[in-house]
């Protein structure tokens, strides 16, 4: 009776450390003694729940324990349980598709009011979780999330009171923070480290060529770094062009001047556009192999810096029959949106956008940089597009978030087509040893999910920026203006945990910073190989949710150069002469600039401050 009474109420918020610990215990009592929260990322103990009702009911008691340690300021436990919810609706969906899978868009569920009333909630109670702690990417996603979860033309929303006000509730909270951009300006001056488990203090500083003259500026460039130095090769300055072919490098210790190498010598009839195509690097042999999705690799050798071309040979396997002369499909030009690793002898590519299918696509290929030769390891050429880390130690290659490109489906007419794309919300890892996916758990404070967001790894994982198609926002410059996405300027942190049966748990943490590089997506967060340290280069933003006058009134690109230094152990932050306070004063909040005397920031020239300190030009 405990548990079935306690699936009937909710946390009434009169004593929450009481309620807690009731909630916790029928959990367990669901769960037939279970240790909670679980560890992995799908805990065979949830393949014990019998019915819809005890699903319902768990749901319901992981929900309100997180109400609880949310109402007690616990928020790393909040968190904890909000991710255990998600842990097990991802399980449940494997469990009930596994004979026919569905999208990830698609509901598993029941037609039932307490199951819509609990999805609603956690998404809402996450929002609210995370708005605590100044995570107002994750806080705007999960808002209107929530809300979109109950369409306003779905009888079963219209016939419930209880939906209709849940729906009612949330979206005036996704309204009142559409406003907001990640990160909000005006909350930098709040921010404190409240909470080490989920925040880490962190600074970008701006690295300015001493020639004075910076690269122009550009967005889905080849990059790599190699003894020091950055190689960055064409991109395009805005989407209608220009389209560039030139080849440069700068070496990141010094940052003394660009270096302007031989360009790209295939003609423009055979690659027009240099957009969105990345490098594979073999060091061992000193050679950086360019992929744009054909046999034939471009080859620039890093010792006589002159380019070549090489061809590559596909290997098939015996129950491989689709595309079996070459995955990609036969006669293309380009498969664009792809993401490269290169780990020791070997390169990965994972996605892309291939003529066959506007959706994108989840092939995971491998080239062996010894003898030139294909192998497909995994999938086709119908799913979505992601972007690939890899962990050394552990011998995985993880892919994290990205989007389904609905709206290019759409326009291609196919199955999964729709005017609104999906962004992910999920880690997986693939076995270099063994192959085989692995579904991995999310813990912590992580970004909210997006596509095209800068990643690195240097003994953590980082990643910055981004966009995402499905967070609605408003502009900067005029709050009637609705957009139905948002770009993103905030930085994160993982630490990869290993669990006993060496599954991992990537404990996020986001990087609290007084100053930022502006918003924008498909930016290049590289280490430099000889001192650790780690660069922002590129990216591009949408003109109109960032007005600028630099662009061609759609989008702009950037060829500004950052370093973040982040405080983690080993990080050789002590020795970075951090001064947060003058940051907190002068450093630049993204596209604007802060004014000395009143710490105020926006797009006039001056504050009005009586202080000889005013405030800087708008620096887009």
């Amino acid at each position: 009776m405990l548990v079935l009474d306690l699936r009937a109420t909710k946390y009434d918020g009169s004593d929450p450390r009481k309620a807690k610990n009731l909630l916790v215990k029928a959990s367990s009592v669901y769960l037939r003694g279970a240790p909670l929260p679980t560890q992995h990322a799908r805990p065979k103990v949830y393949a014990t729940i019998r019915n819809g009702i005890e699903l319902c009911s768990l749901l319901h008691c992981y929900l309100n324990t997180a109400v609880c340690c949310k109402a007690l300021g616990e928020y790393t436990e909040a968190l904890a349980w909000l991710h255990e919810f998600h842990v097990l609706d991802r399980t449940v969906r494997y469990n009930t598709t596994r004979s026919k899978p569905l999208w990830d868009w698609e509901s598993c569920y029941p037609r039932s009011e307490s199951f819509y009333a609990n999805i609603c909630s956690y998404r809402s109670t996450l929002g609210s979780t995370s708005l605590s702690i100044h995570n107002t990417g994750s806080a705007a996603y999960w808002f209107w999330s929530g809300f979109k979860f109950l369409p306003a033309d779905d009888p079963l929303v219209i016939n419930s009171s209880i939906l209709i006000s849940a729906g009612h509730k949330i979206l005036k909270k996704a309204d009142s923070i559409s406003k907001y951009l990640h990160p909000e300006p005006s909350f930098l001056d709040r921010i404190r480290l409240k909470e080490p488990s989920l925040q880490a203090l962190g600074s970008w500083k701006k690295r300015v060529p001493k020639s004075r003259k910076n690269l122009p500026s550009r967005a889905g460039c080849g990059t790599f770094v190699h003894k020091g130095y950055l190689y960055v090769l064409g991109g395009d300055k805005t989407l209608h062009g220009t389209h560039y072919r030139d080849f440069w490098r700068i070496k990141l210790s010094t940052c003394k001047q660009w270096e302007r190498l031989p360009d790209y010598p295939r003609p423009e009839r055979d690659l027009r556009k240099l957009s969105f195509f990345e490098f594979g690097i073999d060091r061992k042999r000193e050679i950086a192999y360019y992929f744009t999705g054909i046999p034939l690799l471009d080859v620039f050798n890093l010792r006589t810096l002159q380019w070549g071309e090489t061809w590559t040979s596909y290997i098939e396997k015996p129950n491989q029959k689709r595309n079996s002369m070459w995955p990609y499909g036969m006669g293309i030009k380009s498969v664009p949106a792809m993401s490269v690793q290169s780990l020791w002898d070997k390169m990965y590519v994972f996605g892309g956008e291939p003529m066959s299918t506007g959706l994108g696509c989840n092939l995971l290929m491998e080239l062996d940089f010894r003898t030139l030769e294909w192998e497909k390891l995994s999938g086709d050429d119908g799913w979505s597009r992601k972007p690939p880390g890899y962990d050394e130690k552990g011998m995985r290659l993880y892919v994290m978030y990205g989007d389904a490109n609905r709206l290019g489906a759409k326009i291609n007419q196919e199955e999964a087509g729709n005017f609104n794309s999906h962004a992910y919300y999920d880690i997986w890892s693939w076995d270099l040893a063994k192959g085989g996916w692995r579904d991995e758990r999310i813990a912590g404070n992580p970004p909210s999910p997006r596509t095209e967001m800068a990643v690195a790894y240097v003994n953590h994982v980082f990643a910055f920026g981004g966009y995402c198609p499905t967070a609605p926002s408003r502009s900067s410059s005029d709050e009637k203006v609705e957009f139905t996405f948002s770009y993103y300027a905030d930085t994160f942190t993982a630490k990869l945990d290993r669990n006993a049966d060496s599954t991992v748990s990537l404990h996020w943490k986001q990087v609290l910073t007084r100053g930022f590089p502006t918003y924008r997506a498909a930016a290049k967060l590289v280490t430099d190989d000889t001192t650790g340290k780690m660069y922002l280069f590129s990216g591009y933003v949408n003109t109109e949710y960032l007005p600028s006058d630099k662009g061609d009134g759609t989008s702009r690109s950037f060829g500004d150069l950052w370093e973040l230094r982040v405080d983690l152990p080993g990080s050789g932050w002590e020795n970075a002469r951090v001064d947060l306070e003058d940051e907190a004063r002068n450093a630049a909040a993204g596209p604007w600039q802060r004014c000395f005397a009143c710490g105020d920031f926006g797009s006039w020239k001056k504050c009005g401050a009586d202080s000889k300190f005013t405030c800087r030009d708008i620096a887009v």
